[in-house]
């Protein structure tokens, strides 16, 4: 893992097309960077890397927050989507809260029985305020 900015890594092996040796090479990157760096609390977006990031902290007992930006098996036609479905209901029992960016998505996971609704949270747009980003000057938040 390559850390390219304050608070920012790079996984070299982390793609989005699925493959096996670089997915494997990837879970083991993030479970040594997570067991090295003892975090509390880990947040995740995005199929591929929410899932292997929840399977790790569940793994570590490291609690953990998934933000859903799409439902992957019910945005595309593929003939892997009753697939990509069981793993995303395996993935949300490894979690403590599930993020959505819109109650219609949240609705979708509880109809299709892959989160359950106490661990759903609804923040429209991935944004609950744009506040605390302007309690900040421009410059300070690029001094990092």
């Amino acid at each position: 893992m390559k850390k390219v900015s304050y608070g920012t890594y790079i996984i070299p092996c982390l793609f989005r097309k699925l493959s096996l040796t670089n997915d494997l090479k990837a879970f083991h990157e993030i479970r040594e960077f997570l067991t090295k760096n003892k975090f509390d609390l880990v947040h995740s977006n995005g199929p591929k890397a929410g899932f292997l990031f929840r399977k790790v902290c569940n793994d570590l007992n490291i609690r953990n927050v998934y933000t859903h930006h799409l439902i992957v098996y019910k945005q595309f036609n593929s003939i892997f989507n009753p697939l990509y479905r069981f793993l995303e209901k395996m993935a949300s029992n490894w979690c403590d809260y599930v993020i959505t960016v819109s109650q219609s998505n949240a609705n979708q996971l509880v109809r299709d029985r892959v989160t359950p609704n106490d661990k759903l949270l609804v923040v429209y747009n991935g944004l609950s305020s744009l506040q605390p980003i302007f309690e900040y000057e421009l410059h300070e938040l690029w001094e990092y």
